[in-house]
């Protein structure tokens, strides 16, 4: 029989934190872009084409400092209309139907937000490098499913930096409320 003494208070692997910090590299297929892919020299045309990919990379906090100061105007804008669209939002979580003005509404918002989504992609995108006039030709000529998909890797990296800065702050609120609650118990014995 093995022994277990001393292991039953170890804590447990937190495989959500784990997979945030797992990949600093991944690599984004876009099929979409494969009619693009021209074969070289005349062995070219007997190989087959593959997928072509792009590789993109996490963001340290200098980098998305950046993107935020570099879009501050046009956060501030979308920051105006926010609460309408978590009104929106929030009805359509509830099942109900929008009507077009909404629809409408929602729209504008994307295509508002698209240059912070491409300034993103910017610096995110690590192989090939490209400007931000080459990631949004490259995003005019993906198809819907490949853009959904660099879109939807971007929104999980945003919401992974602010899922840890939620904890961080979460955190720092429970310590200052801990101290809050033991100074005020002085002071109660002082007083």
């Amino acid at each position: 029989m093995v022994s277990t003494t001393g292991q039953l208070d170890a804590p447990l692997v937190d495989i959500g934190a784990v997979q945030r910090e797992y990949w600093e590299r991944k690599t984004v297929e876009l099929p979409s872009l494969a009619k693009f892919q021209k074969p070289k020299g005349w062995r070219g045309w007997f190989k087959k084409t593959h997928t072509p990919v792009c590789v993109i990379r996490r963001l340290n906090n200098t980098e998305w400092d950046t993107i935020n100061e570099k879009f501050l105007d046009l956060r501030t804008e979308l920051a105006k209309d926010s609460i309408l669209l978590q009104d929106i939002i929030a009805k359509t979580m509830d099942g109900d139907e929008i009507s077009q003005d909404e629809k409408l509404i929602i729209s504008s918002a994307t295509a508002k937000a698209m240059p912070i989504y491409i300034g993103m992609l910017e610096a995110m995108i690590e192989e090939p490098k490209m400007n931000y006039a080459e990631v949004q030709a490259m995003l005019d000529v993906c198809d819907q499913n490949d853009r959904d998909n660099l879109m939807a890797q971007v929104n999980t990296l945003t919401s992974e930096k602010m899922s840890v800065a939620q904890a961080v702050a979460n955190e720092r609120m429970s310590e200052v409320n801990e101290l809050r609650t033991q100074m005020l118990g002085e002071l109660n014995l002082n007083g």
